[in-house]
């Protein structure tokens, strides 16, 4: 009975934090105070008279939520899969399915996805979420066509389960091969630096790409046949569709290769085509590289027929023939590693320097410091600022708006001095001293405070302005060879007054597209994903409807007065290449030579260059469609010089030291989020680039394609900000409108570069 009184308790504040959203909002700012007092009185009331309804919704007997996460293994503030089982007997009155949990500030947010009941041989539904907070409780409901619930279940989510956002997490779709002897554990064994997991069973791979998220890489080991044979084609689909988004996988080639032509969806991940097998005797140059004081005895090793991939290690098989043994490949934004051997064969399994080799493979993907490290160092190590990830600074820095004023004490400790005296001396000395009449000093104090009311409530509104302020950073990514686009956006909407918005976002034709959902802060700060308080304490459920082709958009999610909202959302797109540019590398040199194409329909600006470890400055405007002649005559500049803002004093060199709290750069904090590695990561910056690392694109200067970077005024994409009350009509301004596009170019490799290869 208990219980059931604390649930209407809980259901009149969230009754009352709906009523103030919904626009019936007190002057004066009193309504906060106002509406606790009426929810205090009423809850009161209700459970001391009021009879409390019975819920028509009973607990289904069967298990609804099946799984969270891959094998149970999800990310704060990252999305995961849940995965809702429908019973038999209500698989034909099911409509969708929905999972409510907590979002980054602690507010519900309730997640629907319709069921596809035509589909006689499905029974699941998958429904992308984000957990915001650990010790929660997450809800999973089945709803029928009229929206009621027909079955339901709560799961209590302990301290244990989930993983910090920061953590690195491997997916090993097969063998792991060893790359857990990188991982530490904590002296009582609960925490681990890296969370690895192995898939032995093709059902356990996502079938969306959303699901590998949380991954920082993927581990691919082709030594067992049968496992690959037995992974879905949507499986596949999701893995690839992640690495060319700017995914890293490492593939182990541990099979026949007569095995492995077989498998077409391998065949499309690696950067050449397999050829036969080999024996390496003395793979003295793998030695040399990881600097090895043991021997590696005789290896087994898969011939590819490499065409126009970097080749970092090349060994001598036992016919002096060359074999391509490591190679590294662009795979639309993301990367993949091919190694030509099985890394868990008895050679490796038994030399001491695996591990030597691992770190060497891991480098480009997890952050050194974050391997070092246990859990609960990571949690820990949030600095002063609230962050210690750089999308917080970013965060930090789009939660700024230049319309909204703020006071500081000294100010508001002067405004209530001069109310004071105002009402105090002033008034004694008018109505005691010069007019002489004591009896005007209560009507002349009640003007003084009206007056004095009607000037700060203009002065509210002027620092303070009625309307909706969106602010956006946005990343476009274009790859010339394909033309397939990808997008990540970061928004914050400012709103005057509480007020329940919907968001989304259209294209150029006015489109809904792309998949939004809200963005966490990393760390355990005021407002992180580890902090134990509750930001928005009383604010109503918000949903997340998600329909095909995983779009989304965001509904009634709730602004409180003057605050604010962190939304994320990234979509995909394909668009015409109409040119292509030609890039080829001189002979001998890194450098480039040729032309290059603005494909896109709006004008660059302050385009650049990116390759391997150089860049070159071209334009400050270049139109759409010009064409920029690249001749060898251009000298590079080094990328690092560029990107840590090195200069030269006195014959030394010095950087700029880059600082966490600025919140006014930007451009630079933009590019050095996507170039993040390149600029020597933590090391520069003294922050990870962990909890959306798949923006950073360093590891593509390693391959064969150039990055034209370059800034355009106005996207074609608009993010929709509406508000739920028609009657509601306030002013939507857009505030910082920041796009940066990255560029895709595929390089010719010059015939002696290949001969070396």
């Amino acid at each position: 009975m208990q219980a059931r009184l604390s649930q209407s308790n809980s259901n009149w504040f969230s009754a009352i934090a709906t009523w103030q959203l919904r626009g019936c909002v007190m002057p004066f700012n009193c309504n906060l105070f106002a509406c606790t007092v009426f929810a205090i009185c009423l809850s009161l009331v209700s459970s001391l008279v009021l009879p409390v309804k019975a819920d028509d919704t009973k607990p289904t007997q069967e298990k609804l939520i099946q799984q969270i996460g891959i094998q149970g293994n999800w990310k704060l503030g990252q999305s995961c899969m849940v995965q809702l089982q429908v019973p038999a007997d209500l698989k034909n009155q099911v409509q969708s399915g929905q999972v409510t949990t907590l979002d980054g500030d602690g507010v519900e947010v309730i997640y629907r996805k319709q069921f596809d009941s035509a589909n006689g041989a499905s029974s699941t539904i998958e429904v992308p979420v984000r957990i915001g907070r650990r010790n929660s409780v997450i809800s999973a409901s089945l709803l029928n066509s009229e929206g009621k619930q027909i079955a339901t279940e709560d799961k209590a989510l302990s301290d244990q389960e989930g993983l910090i956002e920061t953590q690195p997490m491997i997916l090993c779709l097969g063998s792991s091969m060893g790359v857990e002897e990188l991982v530490r554990v904590s002296t009582g064994k609960s925490e681990r630096s890296m969370q690895i997991i192995e898939i032995q069973q093709a059902a356990d791979l996502p079938n969306s790409w959303l699901a590998y998220q949380p991954c920082n890489l993927v581990i691919l080991s082709t030594a067992n046949v049968k496992l690959l044979s037995e992974v879905q084609p949507t499986q596949w689909s999701a893995l690839q569709t992640w690495i060319r988004r700017g995914g890293g996988c490492i593939i182990s080639l541990g099979a026949a290769a007569s095995n492995l032509q077989a498998i077409n969806e391998l065949q499309a991940l690696l950067p050449g085509k397999i050829v036969g097998d080999s024996k390496i005797s003395s793979p003295a140059a793998l030695e040399s590289l990881i600097i090895s004081e043991q021997r590696l005895l005789g290896i087994q090793a898969i011939q590819l027929e490499v065409d126009s991939n970097l080749v970092k290690l090349s060994l001598r098989d036992d016919l002096a023939k060359q074999i391509p043994w490591w190679n590294r490949s662009a795979c639309g934004f993301g990367t993949i590693q091919t190694i030509c051997s099985d890394l868990s064969q008895p050679s490796f399994a038994n030399w001491k320097h695996r591990k030597n080799l691992w770190e060497r493979l891991l480098s480009p993907y997890v952050d050194k410091s974050l391997l070092e490290s246990s859990q609960s160092e990571h949690a820990s190590s949030t600095s002063y600022l609230g962050y210690s990830d750089i999308t917080g600074q970013l965060r930090a820095t789009l939660d700024q708006f230049q319309e909204v004023k703020s006071l500081g004490f000294s100010q508001v400790a002067a405004i209530l001095l001069g109310i004071l005296l105002l009402i105090g001396p002033i008034d004694y000395l008018i109505s005691v001293k010069w007019l002489r009449k004591p009896h005007l000093s209560w009507p002349l104090a009640g003007v003084m405070l009206l007056i004095s009311t009607a000037v700060l409530t203009w002065f509210y509104q002027q620092i303070r302005p009625d309307r909706i302020i969106v602010n956006s950073a946005q990343i476009i990514d274009v790859d010339t060879k394909t033309g397939h686009i990808d997008a990540h956006l970061w928004s914050h909407i400012y709103s005057a007054h509480a007020r329940p918005l919907t968001v989304r976002m259209t294209n150029s034709a006015g489109k809904p597209i792309g998949f939004w959902d809200w963005q966490g802060l990393p760390g355990n700060g005021l407002g992180g994903l580890q902090s134990q308080l509750t930001m928005e304490r009383g604010m109503p459920a918000y949903a997340v409807s998600i329909g095909e082709g995983e779009f989304s958009e965001i509904s009634g999610v709730g602004i409180p007065s003057a605050g604010t909202k962190s939304i994320y959302g990234t979509f995909s797109d394909q668009i015409e290449i109409k040119q292509q540019s030609e890039l080829q590398e001189l002979d001998s040199v890194d450098q480039l030579a040729g032309q290059i194409v603005n494909p896109l329909d709006s004008e660059l600006r302050d385009v650049s260059l990116f390759y391997h470890r150089w860049f070159y400055p071209l334009k400050s405007r270049m139109p759409a469609g010009d064409v920029i002649q690249l001749s060898s005559q251009i000298i590079p500049k080094d990328l690092l010089r560029r990107l840590s803002r090195q200069t030269e004093v006195e014959g030394k060199t010095t950087s700029a030291r880059w600082n966490p709290a600025d919140r006014n750069s930007l451009d630079r904090l933009m590019e050095l989020m996507m170039f993040h590695n390149a600029a020597t990561g933590r090391n520069y910056t003294s922050l990870t680039n962990n909890y959306q690392g798949i923006i950073d694109h360093s590891n593509l200067l390693e391959t064969d394609y150039a990055i034209l970077l370059g800034r355009i005024e106005s996207s074609p994409n608009q993010i929709k900000v509406t508000t739920e009350n028609p009657t509601d009509e306030p002013e939507i301004k857009t505030g910082i409108d920041r796009t940066w596009c990255r560029i895709l170019i595929p390089v010719t490799q010059s015939r002696k570069s290949k001969q070396a290869r």
